[in-house]
């Protein structure tokens, strides 16, 4: 944006996504909604989590920032289709039922990530 100096990058590489209609479409494509299990990894701020929990999806946010962790847990705690998980997103349990991952992934960690998910 003209005018906002840019930020240096996060050393962890995350970058939050803050565009709700990008946010909507990709939910929206994602397949989440009543009944399913949607892992959000790297929850941030919680923009996408809101939209899958708007689906009638129940949301497992997962966060490393303790901090952020606990600002989503504020803003979700009667919430029951949302359970906040401070956690490493390369080490935190995964589900043992199918689930669905829709998230905005921190650079840092997507090869990582994507081969525990995958492998």
């Amino acid at each position: 944006m003209r005018g906002v100096p840019p930020t240096a990058p996060d050393p962890a590489g995350a970058h939050f996504l803050r565009d709700r209609r990008l946010i909507g479409r990709l939910v929206g494509d994602s397949g989440a909604g009543e009944g399913r299990l949607v892992l959000d990894l790297g929850a941030g701020y919680g923009t996408i989590t809101a939209a899958l929990a708007g689906t009638g999806a129940q949301v497992i946010a997962v966060e490393r920032d303790p901090r952020l962790a606990r600002r989503l847990s504020r803003r979700f705690d009667r919430d029951p289709r949302v359970r906040v998980v401070t956690a490493d997103v390369r080490e935190v349990p995964l589900p043992r039922r199918e689930f669905l991952v829709v998230a905005n992934i921190p650079f840092g960690v997507t090869t990582g990530l994507l081969r525990r998910l995958l492998g």
